[in-house]
Order: C-alpha cells, then structure tokens, then sequence
C-alpha cells in the first residue's frame, strides 16, 4: 500500500543519514584459468558522502599488499567508483577492470590485503594527498578450486547484524559503529571449527551479505570477534580461514527499504526479495569458474560451487545461482538444526549442532 511504503521510505532515510559518511567496498574474488585467463567479480567500492561526484580532482588508487598500483577508479553517480571516468550513467558505468590491467596487478594465491586511497589534487601544489582509505580483500583462486557458501545473516551468526543495527539507529539507542560482534549476535557454535576443516579439506570458503556496502569494515570486524571467541572456547581448531565476504552496491537506504518491504510482504503471505544480493553475488562467483562461451556448462577442471549453508529461505536462490542442491545444508536461526536440502525441500535426517555435522562425509577431501 502506498502509506505503508512511505513509512518504509522514510524509516529509511532516517537510518541513510545515521551511516551518510561511512564508506565501504565488497571483497574481489578473482578465478585463474588453466591458460592463464584471469576473470573476476565486479569491484564494488563505495566513497562516503563528502566525496563530490564526477570531480576530475579526485581519484580513488588501488594499492595491494602495501604498495600502490597503477590501476585508477573515479568517482560516479551516488558515490560508487568505477574504472571509467566519463560514465555520468551508473547504470553504464564499469566495475570490472580489463584483462590486460588484472595482468598487471601484484597479486599471490590466496588473499591479498587491498587499499581504495582516495585522492584529491591540491590547486597549490598541484600534487595528490589522500582524504581517505577503504580497506578490502581481493582472493586469487584457481579454476580448480572448490567453493562452500555461507548466508552471513542465516548460517554464521545467530541473528540478523543489519537488522540489529538498523534498529538501533532508528531508534537511536545506541551508535552503529559500536557493535563488534561479541554479544549474543555472535557465531552459531560450532562453526567455525566447520570453517576450518572445510578450508584443511581443499575449499575455498564465500560469506554473502545482505548488509550495506558501506558496513562492510563492520562485517570484516565482527568475523574476526567472533572467531577469535571461537579459539578462546575450543582452540586453534575453530580458527576461521582467510575468507572473502560480498555484498551488492546498494547503499543504507535501499538495503533497509527492501528489508522492511520484505517483512511487510511476508506478513501479507507474499515473497520478497530481500535476497537478490546473495543470488547475486553467487552467481558472480559460479561465472567466473563457467568455461568461456558456454555459459550453461560446468567447469571442465571441476571448480565451482560444492554447496552452501543458509536458512531455508535462501534456499531458493542458492539453487537459482548454481549451487547443487545435493550440498545445500538449511540451518534454523539457533543453529540447531541443520537439515540437508533436497529437491527445494528438507531431507527428514538432520544434526542439531554444527559441531555434529559430518563435514568429512558430504565435503570430502
């Protein structure tokens, strides 16, 4: 209804001028092919509100592993960076650098830590001084690689974390960026000693959020709390692997409007489409290990996607982006159930913990 919409509208604005200044980006996963070929996720790099848009004074470097490169992004419509300068249109504007500038970059298996340095051109001395960082991850794979993913609001931790903060900010009982992740919105038990044996198994491990671009450093902080509270509890077992976590390039507002018209249709006994960004961002990442010109087919090396875990939600669009049905495991919010999915349904044999699920058996070396 329209009432109900403007509601929604301007929850929403209330809670963009809470997170207005913060910026953020989505971590990078790039795929290496057999023959070298280099295919990568789009970079997704959001500068914070007092970034004026389209400046040709300002530019955002991308430096990896400490050390600046030679790769440039501007500054767009709604403060996203892309790789060309002239694009008024976000719609037309390019999140993918080409293959020749991948070729160049630094980059060593595995993770490597990236900096978005955003610059300004001083008119006195005509040199670039930088206003500000945006931190992120880019993950060199191979094409061989397995994948498992996780629902960060579903299958990793015990609550909705945007949700949470959201509410807090329209409510206005305590600030957004406090929350570090050590509170009863912490990591379901268990799981990250999953994590773990998956990653000593062979798989590469993806985290998909619903969250904002511009709570990502968050995101980033509250993973790392909990899996530090994880080794405290149950040893250096439960220590989390180098893991990439993606989202889409929605800002506070829409992220929050769509969250709210969701649970509005749900009431209503209607879908919503609160998880299109984790359809997304998988599809993104199954593209990248497709071999090129056969966008239907599979991996000939055997890469790609193993399985996933999320509620049951989600389970519809986990199949919807290439992940097989036979490895999609549905875990309640308590994490205390844990069922695997069969045909779009749940199997009626399931473990009540993390720490009973067989990883070894449906995930094997």
């Amino acid at each position: 209804p329209p009432g109900m919409l403007k509601s929604i509208n301007r929850l929403a604005e209330k809670v963009e001028s809470t997170f207005s200044k913060h910026s953020g980006a989505s971590d990078i996963v790039i795929v290496k092919h057999a023959d070298g070929e280099l295919r990568t996720t789009p970079w997704f790099v959001h500068c914070d509100g007092q970034i004026q848009p389209h400046d040709t004074r300002v530019q955002v470097r991308v430096c990896i592993g400490g050390k600046g490169t030679e790769l440039f992004m501007s500054v767009g419509r709604d403060h996203q960076c892309s790789f060309h300068p002239s694009d008024l249109d976000a719609a037309a504007a390019s999140y993918l650098p080409s293959e020749s500038q991948l070729q160049m970059l630094p980059l060593v298996p595995g993770k490597n830590e990236a900096v978005f340095e955003v610059r300004q051109l001083e008119e006195n001395t005509q040199r670039w001084s930088v206003q500000s960082a945006i931190e992120a991850n880019i993950f060199l794979w191979e094409a061989t690689d397995r994948v498992v993913a996780f629902d960060y609001e579903g299958a990793l931790l015990r609550s909705d974390a945007w949700a949470k903060e959201a509410k807090e900010a329209m409510l206005g009982t305590k600030k957004a960026t406090e929350w570090d992740g050590k509170d009863k919105s912490g990591m379901h038990d268990g799981v990250g000693s999953l994590l773990s044996s998956l990653n000593h198994g062979g798989y590469r491990i993806l985290i998909t959020t619903n969250s904002p671009i511009s709570r990502m450093s968050n995101r980033r902080s509250a993973i790392s709390a909990a899996s530090s509270a994880e080794v405290d509890r149950w040893g250096d077992q439960a220590e989390l692997p180098d893991i990439p976590v993606m989202c889409g390039t929605d800002h506070t507002a829409a992220v929050l409007a769509k969250k709210l018209a969701s649970k509005a249709l749900a009431v209503a006994g209607k879908q919503g489409k609160q998880n299109d960004c984790k359809r997304s961002s998988l599809s993104l990442v199954a593209d990248l290990f497709r071999i090129a010109g056969s966008p239907d087919s599979e991996n000939e090396s055997g890469g790609g996607f193993a399985g996933g875990f999320c509620r049951s939600e989600d389970v519809e669009a986990f199949v919807d982006s290439g992940v097989p049905v036979s490895g999609i495991v549905a875990v309640d919010r308590f994490g205390t159930s844990l069922q695997v999915v069969q045909q779009h349904g749940l199997a009626q044999a399931g473990w009540k913990s993390f720490g009973e699920f067989p990883a070894a058996t449906m995930f094997p070396s």
